[in-house]
């Protein structure tokens, strides 16, 4: 979702349509998931090499347990190539605001990391955090560890984010435990050289409980985003605050309010951030149902710490933000939409600065979780999950953006 690749795909997958101002090229929606499973999360990244990896989750029949399997680009073929599983817990939690991930490490290891739910009498969203390390390209991995300090059985901790940083290490953000009467902290944690998460650190102690956290890192400077909880006399206040880290993770500053909202909501809304930076910028989207509700990018001058934002769509959520290689960024997201007389919610993207919006799955599928790559031709990979049918499945497509 926040990362780059290097590999050039040919011209040879790709269909050609005239748009306004420039000639796009889009291949076809193409189905990434097995017949047997239902898909339930979908996650975008980047190996060693900068390939991109799509990793996802599919539930079985049931829906008690999920398997988690990844799959990079095969050069030769033009495609994600052969699944590989890996061997989590059955019992990881498969959503969109606590997807799991895979992660590739400078120093060659590759990182899953998880939740995992807990059998509780008092709390149903108990959970732990785990990670598995393969250091021979997914043949074997380690024993599970554990993510954060507290092992309290009763607890819950999910709604993460996880980011290779530059230095060889992997960088966890969650929210931690909650408090008994709302809100819950966030925490951030990295591994040591010897590849356990050892220092945690809390970056924010009152937070808002049920929406993902956001992490991107350049040139050393860590940013996080989370929504927040602000008490006031006619109830909460909970928008989106971003903090920023620039000793590797070891600190953080005081978050700051980020999209200015002021949305009064006694509830969580299971819909969280995503950022992507440049050096000077910080780049967010989010949702609200505040002073204006619908789906927002915003620009952060960090200089000035002025903030930009434009409307991105009134009927938008659950976006999520990457880099083209010139520097422009685009924004995937999934929109409610009426197709002949049904209630649709097909998959939307966007390119910032004053890109046009483009259909990606099509009027009549209904998605969710759609996630983005940037590569460095110009090109970006879309995937999301599809319910257009039973069961769900993943699906993805590739979209060249060429420079004015």
């Amino acid at each position: 979702m926040k990362t780059r690749a290097i590999y050039l795909i040919p011209a040879a997958l790709i269909l050609f349509h005239t748009c306004t101002s420039q000639q796009k090229k889009e291949s076809l929606a193409t189905v990434l998931s097995q017949q047997e499973g239902w898909a339930k999360t979908v996650y975008l990244t980047q190996d060693f090499s900068g390939l991109p990896v799509l990793a996802w989750t599919e539930a079985d029949g049931a829906g008690s347990t999920s398997t988690l399997y990844f799959s990079g680009w095969d050069t030769v073929n033009r495609r994600f190539s052969e699944r590989i599983r890996v061997p989590a817990n059955p019992a990881l939690v498969a959503h969109a605001e606590g997807m799991p991930k895979i992660v590739f490490s400078t120093d060659g290891a590759i990182y899953a990391v998880y939740a995992v739910r807990i059998e509780s009498r008092h709390n149903p969203y108990a959970a732990r955090i785990e990670y598995l390390v393969s250091r021979d390209g997914g043949d074997s991995w380690t024993d599970s560890g554990t993510v954060h300090r507290d092992s309290t059985q009763e607890a819950g901790h999910d709604f993460f984010d996880a980011i290779a940083l530059q230095d060889g290490r992997i960088g966890v953000s969650w929210l931690d435990k909650s408090y008994e009467k709302g809100g819950r902290p966030v925490h951030f944690a990295v591994t040591d050289r010897s590849g356990r998460f050892t220092h945690e650190t809390v970056v924010d102690d009152f937070a808002c409980e049920c929406c993902r956290t956001a992490l991107y890192e350049r040139d050393g400077v860590i940013a996080l985003l989370y929504r927040d909880i602000k008490q006031t006399a006619s109830g909460t206040v909970r928008d989106i605050h971003y903090s920023i880290s620039e000793d590797s993770g070891r600190s953080f500053r005081e978050g700051s309010v980020y999209s200015k909202d002021e949305w009064r909501v006694d509830g969580c809304p299971h819909n969280g951030p995503d950022v992507v930076t440049q050096k000077d910028s910080l780049f967010a989207t989010w949702f609200t149902a505040g002073r204006n509700k619908g789906l927002f990018y915003g620009e952060l001058d960090y200089a000035t710490g002025m903030i930009k934002r434009q409307l991105l769509d009134s009927e938008g959520q659950f976006a999520q933000l990457a880099l083209l290689a010139d520097g422009r960024r685009i924004a995937v997201y999934n929109a409610h939409r009426a197709a002949d007389g049904d209630a649709r919610q097909p998959v939307f993207a966007r390119t910032f600065p004053d890109g046009e919006t483009l259909s990606v799955s099509g009027a009549d599928d209904t998605t969710d979780s759609p996630v983005v790559i940037g590569l460095p031709d110009g090109s970006a990979i879309a995937a999301w999950i599809s319910r257009d049918g039973a069961p769900a499945r993943v699906k993805y497509k590739y979209m060249d953006f060429p420079a004015d």
